[in-house]
């Protein structure tokens, strides 16, 4: 009864002593300390990358073995993690009030549409086949590719690919 109390009451009696943040339950405030210890204790065995939590290595191992678990209903595209997926989601739910001038093509991001408007305009973007991030130059793709693999990504000068080399 106790803990249902407290988390339905909003009482959030466990503190952090680095920062102050309250809690409501003893075991998120033990999840949210590895914040300030910085301590990674699950690593992924195929790249070496360190993680926090559990979840998030399971999550990023998805990456290497090329595993997309989460498919969107409505389209069929396929995602890694989950967040990916809902945030994919959100273009079927919501209105699109963005439109191309160009063509058409209607978007429910401003952001989104000034994108695209630039495929119109003759520049290329480069999409992380990962998670789908869209980046205006190669090398910022290049380097952001990192965060997935774990290894240095070097663009072949004979064509598009990419070649990984160990950090």
């Amino acid at each position: 009864i106790h803990l249902f109390n407290s988390i339905h009451t909003g009482v959030k009696k466990f503190k952090c002593d680095e920062c102050g943040k309250r809690f409501n339950q003893k075991a998120h405030l033990i999840s949210h300390k590895v914040v300030h210890t910085g301590d990674k204790q699950f690593k992924c065995d195929e790249c070496g990358k360190a993680f926090a939590f559990k979840h998030n290595l399971k999550t990023h191992q998805l990456i290497h073995s090329g595993e997309k678990a989460h498919t969107c209903d409505e389209c069929g595209k396929a995602f890694t993690d989950k967040s990916n997926l809902l945030r994919h989601k959100r273009i079927h739910l919501e209105s699109k009030p963005y439109t191309c001038e160009e063509c058409g093509k209607s978007f429910s991001q401003s952001g989104t549409l000034s994108l695209h408007v630039l495929i119109h305009r003759g520049i290329k973007l480069y999409r992380c086949d990962h998670c789908g991030k869209i980046y205006k130059q190669k090398l910022n793709l290049t380097l952001h590719l990192r965060s997935h693999t774990g290894h240095e990504v070097c663009p072949c000068d004979q064509c598009d690919k990419n070649l990984l080399t160990d950090i």
